[in-house]
């Protein structure tokens, strides 16, 4: 479990430090997916070093398959939870910045261009669903499922690439 807890917690505040500075420094709708890309290295780099790490201190070089998924989990799960904590208390602070500077921007937009009522309508209802959307609960139930399903998945993928591969005798 310390292995877990180590890996878990760095794997969390290294996800979440990447989020906050991409928001604050580099949100660019140039940059594409180039943020999620490193965040999913990130956790690829972190689950593969903690499930390794595993198999050589606590198992003694030689892990099934379902320790080292258990490991992987134990991990994501982890890193899940603290990204998801460090998600909600950033964007409390500071989604509604750019939300709300995106929201006075399309309005001033719309004004300069003499939007007709129709148009206005959309507008406002588009304003309506960014704010239900961007709110920092929804964020942090994001960053805890995406974390933790990816997390499940390179879990099993890497506990097949890492498992003991000797046969076993039959018993």
């Amino acid at each position: 479990m310390k292995v877990a807890f180590k890996y878990g917690i760095a794997i969390g505040i290294a996800l979440a430090g990447w989020d906050i500075w991409t928001n604050e420094y580099l949100y660019s709708t140039l940059m594409g997916r180039i943020p999620f890309i490193f965040q999913l290295s990130i956790l690829l780099l972190g689950l593969f070093l903690g499930i390794w790490e595993d198999k050589k201190n606590q198992y003694a070089n030689k892990i099934t398959f379902g320790y080292a998924t258990i490991s992987g989990i134990k991990i994501a799960a982890i890193a899940a939870l603290v990204f998801s904590m460090s998600s909600f208390i950033y964007y409390q602070k500071a989604s509604y910045r750019f939300d709300e500077y995106s929201i006075r921007e399309t309005l001033k937009v719309a004004k300069e261009k003499n939007a007709s009522p129709d148009e206005m309508k959309k507008i406002n209802e588009m304003i309506t669903l960014t704010r239900a959307a961007e709110n920092p609960s929804n964020k942090a139930k994001g960053a805890l499922l995406v974390t933790a399903i990816l997390g499940l998945l390179f879990s099993l993928i890497f506990a097949a690439i890492l498992r003991n591969t000797e046969p076993q005798p039959l018993t």
